[in-house]
């Protein structure tokens, strides 16, 4: 208890000293939040919950269970994941996906560690893959990362055989661990890389509405890189919702791609709070959806 209190304390104290940091650097004014689209806001509102759908089917297309749950049960997972990825720091959302798994789609914990584990293994491939595209896109750096980007999208359909390896190690010793997938179609590894890439996409269309409502519109090439950025930060964040520091990342990425310090830290203060409201908010939509669906 006394260590959950002191990591609280000290994600709260990061996120109030790196705020305010920004905050002097941005010179913001009131008028800055008064000029927010709600128009771009909304968008983002429902490209987070396309997202959140996207990923929900991920999931259940990665069980691949012998009786599938409706999609609707895999929404229910997927938003209360996503909520609860969130609000937590350093990701450690993903610790309690095999414990909701269990609860929304009836599958174990080792079924459940490996479901999210395969979709965070391609996740791992797929995202540096689109922001190494990115880089390649929008001039920032040699063309020849573009090829990088693509090899690491196209190594998205080989997940599971990079996970083979591991699971021989893991019988080896006797052990089961994770209920990790084992070799698939090529159909069906194809399929979960695109559902991937989509989940990603909509994920982008999101974060570029979010910076669209703060008065700042991104080319393509720039969205896949602030998208790789924001959640490689984010994995790091030690605070909670990554306030604070997903804002520092953020100026960090808009300086890489031209802005002014000053015009950086003014945007991030603005629209990151707006996806992070954007994405929560399309969770309790999502929530009440499927409440009065039942």
């Amino acid at each position: 208890m006394t260590f959950n209190r002191s990591r609280i304390l000290l994600g709260v104290a990061v996120a109030v000293i790196l705020v305010a940091i920004l905050a002097k650097f941005a010179d913001l004014k009131w008028a800055d939040f008064a000029k927010v689209s709600p128009h771009y806001v909304g968008l983002s509102v429902v490209f987070s919950m396309l997202t959140l759908a996207l990923r929900a089917l991920n999931y259940r297309v990665i069980a691949a269970l012998p009786e599938p749950r409706p999609l609707g049960a895999w929404i229910d997972l997927s938003l209360r994941h996503q909520f609860l990825f969130t609000a937590v720091p350093s990701g450690l959302g993903d610790i309690g996906f095999p414990v909701l798994a269990k609860r929304f789609v009836g599958t174990d914990i080792a079924k459940g560690a490996g479901i999210i584990g395969m979709a965070r293994l391609r996740d791992l491939l797929v995202l540096p893959g689109l922001g190494c595209l990115g880089l390649a896109i929008g001039g920032h750096m040699t063309p020849l990362i573009g090829v990088l980007g693509a090899a690491l999208i196209g190594g998205g359909l080989m997940a599971e055989q990079l996970v083979a390896p591991l699971r021989a190690l893991l019988r080896r010793f006797g052990q089961s661990g994770p209920s990790l997938s084992g070799p698939i179609a090529f159909q069906a590894q194809l399929r979960r890389t695109a559902l991937s890439l989509a989940s990603w996409g909509a994920a982008g269309a999101a974060l570029w509405c979010a910076y669209a409502a703060a008065g700042v519109t991104f080319p393509v090439g720039d969205v896949f890189i602030m998208l790789a950025g924001l959640n490689l930060i984010g994995v790091l964040a030690i605070s909670v919702g990554g306030l604070g520091v997903a804002e520092a990342g953020s100026t960090g990425v808009l300086a890489f791609l031209g802005y002014t310090l000053e015009k950086a830290a003014q945007l991030s203060l603005v629209a990151r709070p707006i996806l992070l409201v954007s994405v929560l908010f399309s969770c309790v939509l999502w929530w009440g959806i499927r409440k009065l669906a039942r």
